[in-house]
């Protein structure tokens, strides 16, 4: 009989059902030179994140085509030529900080979000099951979905520092999501 072994990381408070299955499948499917294809529909990461003053490591959740940005300008490599060996930087960092220090490689994967509102998020969702959190994010008018986009009357309300917190924490819940191709919504990962 042999047994499984699946990596996790703790992200955030508390146990996260976020794998290496997880990261690797969404830097696989944002990379040409793995998928043998380009991709129009992010899919989310969590990375842990070296701060540069304080030397302090947080994790943060951003799409895995920032992060290929970030190594690609970090390292100077070329998008086209150099993708494989984005991949292969990104895949050895699932539970090693990334340490920035290029100004404009950093700034592809700051948060948009602040501490506040992924707290919030996490308050909002808290006690759903990863069923109800996959059938909420399907839906469109749904309470989840309307955490980061709504309509108000004249006008639509779209948050693109809500809607990364929101992913955030749907990877700490094990379910693995993407930005939809033209639009601010979040879709679940196939």
């Amino acid at each position: 009989m042999a047994a499984v072994l699946v990596s996790t990381v703790c992200y955030g408070s508390g146990q996260s059902l976020y794998t290496r299955d997880m990261y690797e499948h969404a830097i696989a499917h944002d990379n040409a030179a793995v998928s043998g294809q380009v991709s129009f529909t992010p899919l989310y990461v969590l990375i842990r994140l070296k701060d540069r003053r304080s030397s302090e490591i947080r994790s943060v959740c951003t799409l895995s085509s920032s992060l290929s940005r970030a190594i690609e300008t970090q390292y100077q490599l070329d998008s086209l030529h150099g993708s494989r060996r984005v991949y292969e930087i990104a895949k050895s960092h699932f539970d090693a900080p990334f340490d920035f220090s290029n100004p404009k490689a950093r700034k592809y994967v700051e948060p948009t979000y602040t501490p506040k509102i992924l707290n919030e998020v996490r308050h909002a969702l808290a006690g759903k099951s990863p069923t109800e959190l996959k059938r909420e994010t399907a839906a469109n008018d749904s309470a989840l979905t309307k955490t980061y986009r709504r309509d108000e009357g004249s006008r639509l309300f779209e948050s693109d520092s809500y809607k990364d917190a929101v992913a955030y924490v749907l990877l700490e819940n094990g379910i693995l999501v993407g930005e939809a191709h033209g639009t601010t919504r979040l879709y679940i990962a196939q």
